[in-house]
């Protein structure tokens, strides 16, 4: 895993002392379809934006559809066992909740159903 630190802001304290705040960024490696990086790059290159923009915008959209799918009440419902499973697995590879795997395929249905929330 790569780390980038840049300086955020340096703030002088006095001559020998300075406030310094640090931004760590990692790079993150993934796969993804041919076709669906040609569409992005695509996107990136109408928008006059690089592709790691255009992943991290949609990844803060997505980011804060799940935050507000999750300010509402509980809601219960019955699936398979192993689907059950299936999901946790992916929360725990992914390092997220399954709360969290939910309200991304919740999210991801209704905008495919024409609804887009937030």
């Amino acid at each position: 895993m790569k780390v980038h630190l840049s300086f955020k802001n340096v703030k002088k304290i006095n001559e020998n002392e300075f406030e310094i705040e640090l931004d760590w960024t990692v790079t993150v490696s993934f796969k993804i379809k041919r076709e669906i990086l040609k569409i992005i790059e695509g996107i990136a290159k109408r928008k006059g934006k690089t592709t790691s923009d255009i992943i991290r915008e949609a990844l803060n959209e997505e980011i804060n559809e799940i935050r507000n799918l999750g300010t509402g009440r509980v809601v219960s419902f019955r699936i398979k066992e192993n689907k059950l499973r299936e999901i946790d697995e992916l929360a725990r590879q992914y390092k997220v909740t399954r709360t969290n795997i939910i309200h991304s395929k919740l999210a991801k249905y209704l905008e495919k159903e024409g609804i887009t929330i937030g």
